[in-house]
């Protein structure tokens, strides 16, 4: 799919998406975790929001942008290969 050229590239921009990721998570995630309760939780239109604990927002949190892109992912096709 890559001339090999590329490849190195590819895979790295694959990898450090992972990792740039996760460390987008954690980062997110303590700040729900330090902020929900005292601040954060009022701005959310939802009925007992400020019921949950702040680590259950945090994953709410970091994990829907996961469902939108899972959904997205269904959406790819994959390239006809050569037999």
């Amino acid at each position: 799919m890559f001339p090999k050229r590329h490849r190195a590239l590819a895979l790295a921009a694959n990898l450090s998406g992972v990792f740039m990721g996760g460390a987008l998570a954690m980062l997110l995630g303590g700040y729900f975790v330090q902020h929900w309760s005292t601040s954060m939780c009022q701005g959310v239109p939802l009925a007992g929001a400020c019921d949950i604990a702040g680590w259950q927002a945090a994953l709410f949190a970091v994990g829907l942008p996961g469902l939108g892109l899972a959904l997205f992912v269904l959406l790819i096709r994959e390239p006809a290969r050569p037999l």
